[in-house]
Formats: structure tokens, sequence, C-alpha cells
């Protein structure tokens, strides 16, 4: 290259005077040069030795690390202030750069940062300061967060010791910044320098990477990443769908032990469920939906891990518990919509209400069902084993307690009665125990599959999650974004040649 021929066995005369001295008023524009020319120096096994040789590495780093910082440098023999002393604020823009050559150096040049254990635990330490929530703009955060993710890769692809602390660094920022995020939504959120928004959207930028970085890299382990998951998201829940991909990838990951996997299953057993809880401080259908929609997305990954762990014992007894708490969920609100059918025969003025309480206790009901029939329908004998006789019991106490005129429509029943009176019971009556009798006949007549013979359930489990995974509105939100090739595909269907 031109640069190369001009300067020949003068690189630190370059890079550590004659540009410094020349861009002295503006260290971005220093910084992004020698970005933008590092690379192919890089590539030139002559300007490289050189460049090496001459101290440059030393150089760069030292430059950039001292230009990371929130405050500037003062200037190398310059005056005791002005406008490179030291307390002078520094841009985001020079941090920036600062940030991103620090990283691109470790990527082109790690046999170099290997050799210097001070300047990489420095560069990681600024990169992971530079990732917290107040300590920094949202540039700042994000630039950091780029340039840790391009690390891990080219980390992991060279077997170096600093992956991992990069990778815990990263596990620490998407911690915090979930956080964050939930303590915002929530209303709670006092710190940091950007909006609610501003976090959701750096919280979807780290858990696709993370997701990319796992997939690429499936010797990475998860064990240190899902204890603390699992915990901030039963401190403060859960705000996107991604965060349910998420889930799925650590379901499926080759490196998943048992334990691990039981933390998870319990999460997403709760969650599957939350769709029968109460909502919390508002009722407004909006939220119902939003529950009931994240209750739908974790079933598919507390399937994948019921599938993947079905013959361990600790599974196999926790999914027994799992089903006789569903089942106590379907009794309950059986009672509840007795309860609704007697109030509303009683009492005419309260058949408005009496309509949505028997609606949700109708909801409630069908949730859990359905997160039974969905675990039966993997079909391995050892879990229907265990199902079966819990539901038998329960359809007989159901009918013991409540008849056959309560459950399945019994939302429907209270609220047909409108102004006409206490006809909810009525109406509901014989639909009380038909989803009870699907599955106790569907678990006492299916063929089951034996516990080691997953191979040939592997169809079958996909129909399962196909069904739970691609509720209506996704379907409705595909063909609105593609609408032009749903029309060109009609066209192209109905035309004949």
């Amino acid at each position: 290259m031109l640069l190369e021929h001009y300067c020949r066995d003068h690189w630190f005369e370059l890079f550590g005077l004659s540009l410094q001295r020349a861009l002295s008023n503006d260290p971005a524009d220093y910084l992004n040069f020698v970005r933008h020319v590092l690379t192919p120096l890089v590539e030139s096994p002559a300007a490289l030795e050189g460049v090496i040789a001459d101290g440059v590495v030393d150089v760069l780093l030292e430059y950039a690390i001292a230009h990371a910082g929130p405050v500037l440098p003062a200037p190398a023999g310059g005056p005791a202030s002005g406008a490179g002393a030291t307390g002078v604020p520094n841009s985001d823009e020079v941090r920036s750069a600062a940030y991103s050559l620090l990283a691109q150096l470790w990527q082109l040049l790690p046999a170099e940062l290997s050799t210097r254990p001070d300047s990489a635990r420095a560069v990681i330490d600024l990169l992971r300061s530079g990732c917290r929530f107040n300590t920094g703009s949202r540039s700042i955060q994000l630039t950091c967060l780029t340039a840790l993710f391009g690390l891990l890769d080219s980390l992991i692809a060279s077997n170096s010791e600093y992956a991992s602390v990069v990778y815990k660094a990263l596990i620490f920022a998407l911690i915090e910044n979930h956080s964050n995020t939930m303590s915002g939504a929530n209303g709670s959120g006092s710190g940091g320098s950007g909006s609610g928004g501003d976090d959701n959207q750096l919280h979807d930028f780290m858990i696709h990477n993370l997701t990319l970085s796992l997939k690429r890299n499936p010797r990475l382990p998860v064990s240190v990443l899902i204890e603390p998951l699992v915990k901030q998201h039963s401190l403060h829940g859960y705000e996107s769908a991604l965060d349910f991909d998420f889930l799925i990838v650590l379901s499926r990951h080759p490196r998943l032990a048992i334990r691990q996997a039981l933390l998870l299953v319990h999460l997403l057993g709760k969650v599957a469920l939350s769709g029968t809880a109460a909502i919390g401080s508002s009722n407004s259908s909006d939220d119902q939906n939003k529950q009931t929609s994240f209750a739908r997305l974790a079933v598919v990954p507390f399937l994948i891990l019921i599938d993947r762990f079905h013959s361990e014992k600790s599974l196999i007894e926790y999914v027994e518990k799992y089903v006789k708490v569903c089942l106590s969920v379907v009794m309950k609100a059986g009672a509840g919509l007795t309860e609704v059918a007697k109030t509303s025969g009683h009492h005419h003025q309260n058949n408005k209400a009496s309509a949505a309480a028997a609606a949700e206790y109708d909801r409630k009901q069908r949730i859990a069902i359905e997160v039974i029939s969905k675990i039966a329908k993997l079909r391995y004998r050892s879990l229907s084993s265990r199902i079966q006789p819990l539901v038998t019991a329960a359809k007989h106490e159901y009918n013991a307690n409540y008849g056959s005129g309560v459950a399945g429509s019994g939302g429907s029943g209270a609220g047909s009665g409108g102004s006409g009176g206490g006809g909810g019971a009525d109406d509901a009556s014989g639909e009380g125990l038909e989803p009870l009798n699907k599955l106790e006949f569907y678990l006492s007549t299916e063929p089951m599959i034996a516990d080691g013979d997953s191979a040939n359930n592997k169809q079958k489990f996909k129909d399962v999650c196909v069904v739970v995974s691609i509720p209506l509105s996704a379907v409705l939100h595909f063909v609105e974004s593609h609408l032009l090739w749903c029309v060109v595909l009609s066209v192209c269907v109905v035309v004949p040649r």
C-alpha cells in the first residue's frame, strides 16, 4: 500500500509522533484514521513486522486506553489546562472510536495482546464499564457491546483464556440491562441516560447476538448464564418474545445439564400457567392477552426440555407435581364457575359481572388442560403412566363435586344468561367433563413411546409445538407484512398455465 511505501521503517515516527501531533486537537480523527489503515497494514507481512518491531502496538494501546475514559488526558509535555488538559470531559465520538480501536487491535493482533496481560485486562475493564447502565450514553453502550461480541467470537476461535472473561462480562451486561429495563417498564427505574425504549433495543440487541454466539460456539457453557437469567426472570418478569426465543436456544444447547434444565423447566412451567394467575395491578384485556401470549410462547421451550430430558427421574417427578398443580387449577375454576352460576341465578343485576367472571374461570381452565394435553401428546410412557391416574382421579372428583355442568363452556353459559336471569348453569350442562374425558381417553388408548425411542417422536413433537408457537396474530402479521407476495402467489395458483 502507498503508506507502506512512503513510511518504510519509520512506523513509530508516523503513529507515535507525526500523526498525533498533527491531529492533537481532534483525537477522534486520529483514532478513526488508525482504524481504517490498520487492517491493510496487518495484511502486509513486511508492514506488520515493522509495526510490531517499532513498538507501534504499545503506542496505539496506550493512546486508545487513555482516550476511552470519560475525561480527556493531558497532552504529554502540554499545559496544565486547556483543550486537552486533565479534567476536560471526553466526547462520545472520541470514546467510541477508542473502544472500537481497542477491540480491532485485539482481533487483528491476538498474539500481541496475549503477551500483554495488563493491557488485555485494561481493555476488558474499559469495555465492561462502558456497558454499564448508568455510566455512559446509549451510543457508548452499543459500541462496547458490539466490541465485546466481536471479541468473544475471535477469542473463542483462538482458544484464548480471555474468552471466558468476555463471556461473563456480556452475561453481566445482559442481566443488568434486563433488570433496569423491567424496572423502567414498571415505573421504578431511576438511572440511565436513555429511555425505556432504548433499554428495550439494547436488550433485544444483546439477546440476538448472544443467540448467534451460542449457535456458532456450542462449546460455550450455559450454566453460568442460566442461573442468573432465571433469577432475573423470576424477579422482574419478561417483556419481549425474543426472551422466549432465547430460552428455546438454551433448551437445545448441547451443554445444557439436567440441573440447569430443571431451573428452566420450573420457570417456564410457571409462565405457561401464568395465564391462570391474577394479572396484578391491572385487569385490562390488553394485559390479559399479553400474559396469555407469553404463556403460550413459554410452552414451546417447556416441551423441548421435557422431550429432551423425559427419562430423567427428577424431571418425571417434576412433571407429576406440575400436572397436579394444573389439575388443581381446573378444580378451583370449576368451583368458581359453580359459584358464578349460583350467583347469577339469584342476582339479576350482576349478570354482566358474572359473565366476565365465568369467562375468566373458563380461560384458566382451558389453559391448564391445554398444557397437560401438550405434555401427554409427547406420548412418552414414563410420563403418561404418571399423568393418567391423576387425570382419572381428577375427573371423578370433578364429577362428584360439580356434576357435569360447569367446565369448558361455563363462561359462555353465564354470559348467555344476559338479562334473562339464571340460566348459566343449565346452559353449561353436559360440557363440563368433556376436556378431562378427552384427555383420559387419549392417555388410555393412544400407543405410547418407550423412553429410549425419542427419534420416532420428533415429528409428533413438531406437530405439538407448531400448534402452540404460531398463533393467529402471527399469521395475520406475516400476511400483512408480505401482502404483495401473497397476492402474487395467489394469482399464480388461480391462473391456469
